[in-house]
């Protein structure tokens, strides 16, 4: 699924997470995150969806939220498996021509499995136009 995402989404230039939910099992060891994002996409003209991204098994999470920083703007984002993992760096080491794990990421999901849901297509809202 996560190519799927990728070659549908590229790595989420110029979005924007609208909101964010945390999740735990009744135990409390399986957790998720569940992200509603607007995003281009790639194969279809580049036009806007608001898409739920889910998260499965999250191994790791960090978000920290800092004064006068934009977590939830999105420039580029990391995706990419690794050793069994999905990594979605939302505040990559932007190099440029190619895009790093910063180790000091405001904004890092490692989790086991991905999917995604179609919402909507995005329409502004007329009145800020």
């Amino acid at each position: 699924m996560i190519e799927e995402i990728i070659l549908k989404y590229g790595n989420f230039a110029d979005s924007w997470i609208e909101s964010m939910y945390y999740k735990l099992d009744g135990l409390g060891i399986k957790k998720s995150i569940r992200l509603k994002i607007t995003v281009s996409n790639l194969q279809n003209n580049c036009s806007y969806e608001t898409i739920d991204l889910i998260c499965e098994d999250v191994q790791n999470f960090i978000f920290k939220e800092n004064t006068g920083e934009q977590n939830m703007s999105l420039k580029d984002s990391l995706i990419l498996k690794d050793d069994g993992l999905i990594i979605l760096d939302f505040n990559p080491i932007d190099h440029f021509d190619h895009l790093e794990e910063n180790p000091d990421s405001c904004f890092l999901i490692k989790c086991k499995n991905v999917k995604y849901s179609f919402l909507s297509f995005y329409e502004p809202d007329r009145a800020d136009m």
